[in-house]
């Protein structure tokens, strides 16, 4: 996922035909390759293109630079590998919750997201985090070895930890409480394209607008996450209170015994410690 201190990248887009520089943007370096291979290419304006050189071709030197420039052409039927999938993330988890067969999204205020996008970022009890650790050594492999364009032409399944808050009881009034005054709260989440809610599911919305999902029965809580991360706000009024409100999270990290995973990165953030303020922009 995102880290909102990753450096600004300009990259100029350039006709490997003509020469041409046919457009340019400033990017967060996460949202680049670490390598341009063979093979590698760029969705641009929802258009595909293949990308015939990379200067420079690495992300440590991209980094220093602080700008890129993409040589592309638009790719042939030759260039096609109908044997090749490629994955937007690293890695999922293997299970999802279903939909409620009783339930109808029309109409609800739900907050949707894609099943790839199912516990991508989440709170995991402590008592787990011997189980964290494997889990990011196969997604760092996925990273590092199978990248291609964008995105992967391969990907971890996760699936060793499969109650992630086991032994931790938390109530989703404790997260409205932590959250503050003025958090929302939503029907439900949904999984964009069908037309029921996911059962047992809930979504909280807090007042600096931090997305807060997961699941839930009568016995609390039982999967804890984040979804759509906004950059901080450059307001500095905004952003103190953005950081009381992670400063309440973390205290709730820390009484829960809990750490926050972001598993397609991959990190573990413990509560308390600066990597939790700057993966929030802080």
């Amino acid at each position: 996922m995102r880290y909102q201190t990753d450096p600004l990248i300009h990259v100029d887009f350039v006709d490997a035909d003509s020469g041409d520089v046919f457009a340019y943007t400033e990017m967060p370096a996460f949202q680049l390759p670490e390598l341009f291979g063979p093979g590698s290419t760029m969705n641009i304006g929802g258009m595909q293109w293949l990308v015939t050189r990379a200067t420079p071709d690495n992300a440590v030197e991209y980094r220093r630079a602080g700008k890129l420039r993409l040589e592309l052409r638009r790719p042939t039927a030759a260039d096609a590998d109908p044997n090749v999938v490629i994955y937007s993330f690293p890695t999922i988890e293997d299970s999802i919750p279903g939909i409620d067969p009783d339930s109808n999204a029309a109409g609800k205020h739900v907050l949707q997201i894609t099943e790839d996008d199912w516990r991508q970022i989440e709170f995991v009890g402590f008592k787990w985090e011997f189980r964290v650790e494997p889990e990011m050594e196969n997604i760092r492999a996925i990273r590092r070895d199978h990248r291609q364009g964008i995105g992967f032409n391969s990907l971890h399944m996760r699936g060793s930890i499969p109650e992630p808050l086991g032994g931790v009881i938390i109530t989703l009034e404790e997260l409205i409480l932590t959250l503050g005054k003025g958090t929302r709260i939503y029907d439900g989440i949904a999984y964009q394209g069908t037309p029921g809610i996911v059962y047992g599911s809930f979504a909280i919305l807090s007042p600096l607008m931090l997305h807060v999902y997961g699941t839930h029965d009568s016995s609390g809580v039982s999967a804890l996450c984040l979804f759509d991360i906004a950059p901080a706000p450059e307001n500095e009024a905004l952003s103190g209170l953005l950081w009381r409100e992670i400063q309440a999270l973390s205290d709730f990290m820390r009484r829960k015994k809990l750490c926050l995973v972001d598993w397609c990165a991959p990190q573990k953030i413990l509560p308390g410690t600066p990597d939790l303020f700057e993966f929030f922009g802080l």
